[in-house]
């Protein structure tokens, strides 16, 4: 017992929080070579064989109607054969009564493995197109030399289908000047963003991610604020193009930030697998923020 934490001490089987954290970070955006068994699984599998051991003639069945779920989908689940929503998560960890950690790692393992099997069929989708399978993330000082919501813009703009890779056609259909777009297709090809084929500029990278807010924490907090100025002109414009804005002011639990964060990704990721599947023929600023609205002296501030 010596040497482990209160939170370990209280988990007596499968992995325990220390070991479960490469998952948890990597939910975050910082990424194992080793991928542990889900906990989620190690945690419903313990719930079983508690049962059992209690109740030598509890079953898989009996587990399945306490969970409200088909027995035959549960026992795929315990197999590492069918994946878990995230709905499902949060239900099942109701039902369990899971303690406050249990539910943030249980929800946390759910939200990475829907993250990675996303990232696995984007793979499996490039692969099968002779392309890159791997996601470039855009090195500190590229992103640094770029103009971010326009470069990105016109990044996403040269891969609709009826694109014609013109100044003059990129500047009327995002809204912009000739010489902006000039200056932005300059620099994409000055740092290798775009590239020639057959005659036609075309985007480099299929996948582009934008470096580590940390690295380039100034340009980070500008592209943020560039995306809301376009959301304000797109609300203002109230045409009769078709957008989505939701909101949703909550009083919440500042401990279970990084769960969110972890689901939010997962989210972006599915969202974005299921827009991008089908005929490419607008460009879309999907965009999320959570942020505190109340004001807390720093002194009393939770690190997250």
């Amino acid at each position: 017992m010596g040497g482990q934490s209160s939170s370990e001490r209280l988990w007596k089987f499968g992995p325990s929080p220390s070991e479960i954290l490469p998952c948890f970070t990597a939910a975050l955006g910082y990424h194992s070579t080793t991928m542990p068994t889900p906990y989620y699984i190690a945690f419903l599998k313990k719930q079983l064989e508690d049962r059992k051991r209690k109740n030598s003639r509890y079953s898989l069945r009996a587990f399945a109607q306490h969970l409200q779920m088909d027995p035959s989908a549960l026992s795929r689940i315990l197999l590492g054969k069918q994946r878990i929503s995230l709905q499902t998560a949060e239900k099942i960890s109701q039902t369990l009564r899971s303690n406050v950690e249990e539910k943030r790692l249980f929800l946390s393992s759910v939200a990475l493995e829907r993250k990675t099997q996303a990232e696995s069929r984007l793979a499996q989708g490039l692969e099968e197109n002779n392309l890159s399978p791997k996601m470039r993330t855009l090195d500190a000082k590229v992103f640094e030399r770029v103009d971010a919501f326009l470069d990105l813009a016109v990044l996403e703009a040269l891969r609709l289908e009826d694109c014609q890779p013109q100044s003059k056609w990129l500047a009327n259909r995002l809204g912009m000047t000739a010489g902006q777009v000039e200056a932005s297709l300059s620099r994409l090809q000055a740092l290798e963003l775009v590239k020639s084929l057959d005659g036609k500029l075309v985007k480099a990278d299929n996948h582009l991610a934008t470096s580590a807010p940390d690295a380039n924490a100034a340009k980070h907090r500008q592209y943020q604020l560039q995306i809301l100025e376009r959301a304000g002109q797109s609300l203002e414009a109230r045409g009769t193009e078709p957008q989505t804005f939701l909101s949703l002011l909550m009083a919440i639990d500042p401990q279970k930030l990084p769960v969110a964060r972890a689901m939010l990704q997962s989210c972006l990721s599915d969202l974005s697998d299921t827009l991008e599947s089908g005929s490419r023929q607008r460009v879309y600023q999907l965009a999320v923020q959570l942020f505190p609205v109340d004001i807390v002296p720093e002194a009393e501030a939770p690190n997250h």
